[in-house]
Formats: C-alpha cells, sequence, structure tokens
C-alpha cells in the first residue's frame, strides 16, 4: 500500500516483518523435518533395536524393565536364601536284604580299601587319607577288626570294604557360590564261587548301601558325617550276623 507525501511523491506503507521474525522462523522450520524425509539414523537404530528385543517391549516377550529387575532380584534373593538355609540336603540309601546280611557271617575282619577323590574335592581340604582314617576308626570302635591289605588275602573270601565318595562341584549365582553334588557308596566286597562251575571265583559285592546329596563347598566335610552313618548300618548288621 502506498501513499502520497506533501511532495506527491509516492511511500510505500505496506508492513515489513523484523528481522527477528525471520530468525525465529528459519530456527522453526529447522528444527521440524520435512514432510516425507526419512528419519535420521539414531531414531532409525533405536526403532530396530526395540523391534528385536534391545528394549522391554512386551510385543517381543520381554517384560518392561522395573519388571524385569525386580523378577531378576527375587530370583537371587530366592537362591541366596535357599543355599544359606541348606546346608547339606541328602536321600536315597538302599535297604539290606536278608541275603546281604547273611553274607557278612563268619568274617573274621575286613580291609578297607577307599577311591580316589576328585581333584576338585582334594583342593576344597577332603582328602582320601581323611576318609579311610575315619572308616578304620569307625569299625574299630564298634569292634570290627580291620584288616591290613596282606593279611586280607589270607583270608578266606579276601573281604574288603569298599568306600567311594564321588563328587561334582557346581558354581552358582555365577560363582558366588560352590556346591557339590555327592553319591556315596559303602559296599562289602568278597570272593564267591559260580554255583554252577565251582572252578569259577571271583570278588563280587554282597553287601552294600548308598546315598547322594548335595552340599555346600564350604560344607564339603559334612559328608564325613554322612559316612559315618552309612558305617553304621553296616556295623550294625555285620554284629548282629558275627555276635561276641
Amino acid at each position: 500500500m502506498s501513499r502520497k507525501t506533501a511532495g506527491g511523491a509516492k511511500r510505500d506503507t505496506t508492513q515489513r516483518p523484523s528481522l527477528s521474525h525471520y530468525a525465529t522462523c528459519s530456527i522453526t522450520a529447522a528444527a521440524l523435518p520435512m514432510v516425507g524425509q526419512p528419519a535420521t539414523s539414531s531414531s532409525r537404530r533405536r526403532k530396530e533395536r526395540h523391534e528385536r528385543g534391545g528394549f522391554p517391549n512386551p510385543a517381543n516377550g520381554r517384560p518392561p524393565l522395573r519388571r524385569a529387575t525386580t523378577m531378576t532380584r527375587k530370583r537371587l534373593l530366592t537362591t541366596a536364601a535357599v543355599l544359606w538355609i541348606w546346608g547339606m540336603f541328602v536321600c536315597g540309601g538302599s535297604a539290606q536284604t536278608e541275603m546281604d546280611r547273611k553274607s557278612l557271617r563268619g568274617l573274621q575282619g575286613i580291609a578297607v580299601v577307599v577311591e580316589a577323590l576328585q581333584p576338585d574335592a582334594e583342593r576344597d581340604g577332603l582328602h582320601q587319607s581323611q576318609i579311610k582314617t575315619d572308616v578304620e576308626l569307625k569299625l574299630r570302635q564298634a569292634g570290627i577288626r580291620v584288616l591290613p591289605t596282606e593279611e586280607s588275602f589270607k583270608v578266606p573270601g579276601s573281604p574288603y570294604l569298599y568306600v567311594n565318595l564321588n563328587t561334582t562341584k557346581n558354581d552358582v549365582l555365577y560363582g558366588a557360590f560352590s556346591t557339590y553334588a555327592f553319591s556315596l557308596q559303602v559296599a562289602v566286597k568278597q570272593d564267591v564261587t559260580l554255583t554252577r562251575d565251582s572252578a569259577l571265583t571271583g570278588s563280587a559285592t554282597t553287601w552294600e548301601t548308598h546315598t547322594l546329596g548335595t552340599v555346600g563347598a564350604n560344607n564339603l566335610q559334612d559328608t564325613r558325617r554322612v559316612l559315618g552313618d552309612l558305617l553304621d548300618r553296616f556295623s550294625n548288621d555285620y554284629l548282629a550276623e558275627n555276635p561276641k
């Protein structure tokens, strides 16, 4: 729009935008993406991570972050509580038949043979010599004669008490705790004769008991107490068939 001045010249009266207006428009335009413009690389990567499970997303089976953290904490606390309460868990144990017990009748004593232990158990403080000492002491306390290995070959049947403690070490909670699964066998082995051919004689198990269990690595020595319980079974059957 123009107006005439006093001198007859025309003056443009149209209102023009200020410089600050141009600056505001340019910033606004730069901040908003253009219509049809593809997403930036960062937003595209974020979308891909969300779709393939990088972020918690109920659609792909992953619970929300807060829920996942709570579930993990509950699992850790539950496992720690079980390990704290559970010093040792033992189950199983075989029952002896009358035939098993009668196979002990007439024994004049018995030798002791202890199977070698696993290296992990040895490193955690349990030794084969300890086991053998425990067995021999338990038998002597019950009044059962312990035969030296050389002498046992001269006794009819060459009887010996076989002890096998088999262990497997497991790490729990990424190595925060260690446990042992173990099997413990106590058996009497002696020479037997095949009924259909008396010329065939060999060593066989005639009495046996065993048990299974789990124990924390710090309580591995408790397996010796379990062994004592199995030896009590043997001593009771032995003395019942060989009363003094």
